[in-house]
């Protein structure tokens, strides 16, 4: 993944969270908030997040493969990129710290500004920025074997799809459309449970 391919994703990332922070005076359907207020309090869960961009023409533009943990206020990210590198993230959401690292070295380094990592690879934090976008339900559907509401709305020139597991509520699935391209991001191979400590230790 190159560095143009990684800029264009995280455009559309941060252009929808600026519209959803200027409208949010908006708010779900009372039906929908009780569900999205589950899937924004989830506090103990792991899974993998698969971020795809294209632009405009459909020409895809690749992606973002990352393995994440959750546990309160704590993150653990591990970024994969296409050739195998990888880079390693801890995050501390009530600190508002983070550290990063890169194998083989995997010394840590405290970095700022850096906040579109937990922004666009949580699951959490996107079903919190969904339910002030006043969104509506549209469908039911199955993703990923899971039973999904599915809701949509639409802010400015972005339109936003997304699928909310009703069993767990959690968000499984995301489409972002802006006029120069589309982000999918994609939730999957999600648990539930106990994660040691020892995951958000620092190398």
């Amino acid at each position: 993944m190159n560095t143009k391919t990684v800029r264009f994703i995280i455009a559309i990332v941060i252009t929808l969270l600026t519209v959803l922070i200027v409208s949010c005076n908006n708010a779900a359907p009372e039906a929908l908030s009780e569900t999205l207020a589950r899937a924004s309090s989830v506090s103990l869960v792991k899974y993998d997040c698969v971020i795809t961009g294209r632009d405009s023409t459909g020409i895809s533009r690749g992606g973002i493969d990352a393995k994440v943990w959750v546990k309160g206020n704590k993150m653990r990210v591990e970024l994969t990129r296409p050739e195998g590198t990888m880079e390693g993230y801890l995050i501390d959401l009530n600190a508002h710290t983070m550290y990063v690292w890169y194998p083989p070295e995997n010394v840590p380094e405290k970095i700022e500004n850096a906040w579109e990592i937990p922004n666009f690879t949580s699951a959490v934090l996107w079903a919190k920025q969904i339910a002030i976008g006043n969104p509506k339900i549209v469908n039911t559907e199955t993703m990923d074997g899971k039973a999904c509401l599915v809701v949509e709305f639409v802010q400015g020139e972005i339109t936003v799809k997304a699928w909310i597991w009703k069993k767990h509520p959690f968000l499984v699935r995301m489409e972002q459309t802006i006029t120069n391209g589309k982000t999918t991001i994609e939730f999957k191979n999600v648990e539930f449970g106990d994660i040691s400590d020892s995951v958000f230790e620092r190398p």
